[in-house]
């Protein structure tokens, strides 16, 4: 009883997730270990979530609620287009900020919560976006919503049945109102559409297949962000017919300044591109000492000479690659605190669903 009740009570997943299954977290209880590694693993990936949330999604959600603050005549395609780019990524940046600072809180802890996200805007279909995004959510339904329906044994029509019904669930766990269900019956729509073919035809480009996922999810965001139909469609016709919204009393640099542009600029790179790249870095700046154990421990030598780094060297790289992420973090953590201070209090967005 006492573990069942820390289970539920363990406050970094309550609000907002991960959603961990006691299975993966009971275990946890009487088993895990804390040490400083793990710790500062914590405090590394808290810092992290806290810049997310700080320095991105917020400077994205003040604009987004600057333009949704228009009255509707105030709105052209350009102020429509600008909303929905700019809440696609506060949503991600506040949502997976959120979830990077539980992962974190976890660790300092101890205990080891599931990652949620998985770069979901690096995603070719839909139907990957949904493997990447809020991932502990999908598993949840996976297991216990779409397996015991008959998941995708019983045939493709009864797949394709369970797959809407999936999704018009996970609009209502966002909320009882049917923006929220018309948002989860349109991932529904894309998912069967792929099944029948249309993922075949996307694979033979793979920058229409990126093109392609992150326009149908910008445009399901909308659904999201107006908090009703009405409203939603507005923004819509507006994004796709263009030339029929032109008018406006506010010129887009009067919303979007260079801060908010670079911000901007930083949260697209950071969608996975830039990730990519550290690992690849960071992976070069380590290398080398398996190459020189491998020398050291084939079965015969190869007669040529061996240029792995020694182990000195090896420390020597472990140690300015630990200081200048550390140096980093300690960026970070006072460009959150400058900024919190200096800007009002703005709540999860994920609190609102």
């Amino acid at each position: 009883i006492l573990n069942m009740a820390l289970y539920f009570s363990f406050f970094p997943k309550i609000t907002q997730g991960p959603i961990e299954k006691y299975r993966d977290f009971g275990p946890q209880l009487s088993g895990r270990r804390q040490d400083v590694r793990k710790m500062s693993e914590g405090i590394r990936r808290f810092i992290y979530g806290l810049a997310k949330k700080v320095l991105i999604a917020d400077v994205l959600g003040a604009c987004v609620d600057t333009i949704y603050g228009f009255e509707i005549g105030n709105v052209n395609g350009s102020f429509a287009w600008i909303a929905a780019l700019f809440y696609s990524l506060q949503l991600y940046y506040d949502f997976s900020g959120y979830s990077d600072m539980a992962v974190g809180l976890g660790k300092m802890f101890g205990f080891n919560l599931s990652e949620n996200f998985d770069y979901p805007y690096l995603a070719s279909s839909i139907t990957e976006f949904w493997r990447r995004w809020h991932m502990t959510l999908m598993s949840w339904f996976r297991e216990y919503l779409y397996f015991p329906l008959g998941g995708s044994r019983k045939g493709k029509v009864r797949t394709y049945i369970n797959i809407f019904i999936v999704f018009m669930a996970s609009g209502l766990w966002h909320g009882a109102s049917w923006d929220f269900i018309c948002w989860g019956l349109y991932h529904a729509v894309f998912q069967v559409i792929e099944r029948l073919g249309l993922g075949k035809l996307l694979d033979r480009t793979k920058v229409i297949r990126h093109i392609y996922t992150c326009l149908v999810v910008c445009v399901g965001w909308v659904f999201f962000r107006a908090g009703d139909m009405a409203l939603a469609l507005q923004y819509l016709k507006r994004m796709f017919l263009p030339w029929m919204y032109t008018a406006s009393g506010y010129a887009v640099p009067e919303i979007v300044d260079h801060r908010t542009l670079l911000v901007f600029v930083c949260a697209v790179l950071g969608c996975g591109m830039i990730q990519a790249v550290w690992k690849r870095l960071s992976g070069r700046l380590l290398s080398g000492k398996a190459g020189s154990e491998k020398g050291l421990s084939g079965s015969r030598p190869s007669g040529k000479k061996q240029y792995g780094r020694k182990p000195a060297e090896n420390g020597a790289v472990c140690l300015q690659y630990s200081a200048v992420e550390l140096i980093f973090c300690m960026a970070l953590l006072a460009l959150c605190i400058l900024s919190m201070v200096s800007s009002t209090y703005s709540a999860f967005l994920y609190m609102n669903f």
